[in-house]
C-alpha cells in the first residue's frame, strides 16, 4: 500500500503529528483488523495484533504468538517445527 502525497495528504499529516503513544492507541483500536506476517524456516506465518506498549522511544507491537514461551506450543506452529533439523551445511 503506497501513499500518494497529493491524494493522501490528510493521513500523512496525521502520521506526522500524532505521538507514538497515540499511534499505539490507534493500533489497539484496530487490532482485530491487523495481522503481522513473518517468516520462520522458510514458512510464512501471521499473528493477530493484541496490544502495543512503549519501550523507551520505540513502540512495541505484541501479537498473539508473542505470548508463547515457544512457538512449538501453538497448535498451528508446532507441527511446522516438529521435523526441523536446522540449517543444512554446504557439502
Amino acid at each position: 500500500m503506497k501513499l500518494k502525497r497529493d491524494e493522501d495528504f490528510d493521513i500523512i499529516d496525521l502520521a506526522n503529528t500524532i505521538s507514538l503513544e497515540e499511534l499505539g492507541k490507534l493500533i489497539n483500536i484496530n487490532s482485530d483488523r491487523i495481522s503481522v506476517h513473518f517468516g520462520v524456516n522458510k514458512v510464512q506465518f501471521d499473528s493477530i495484533v493484541y496490544d502495543t506498549a512503549m519501550n523507551g522511544a520505540s513502540l512495541v507491537i505484541y501479537t498473539e504468538s508473542s505470548e508463547l514461551d515457544n512457538l512449538n506450543q501453538d497448535d498451528f506452529f508446532g507441527p511446522c517445527f516438529a521435523d526441523y533439523e536446522g540449517p543444512k551445511a554446504d557439502e
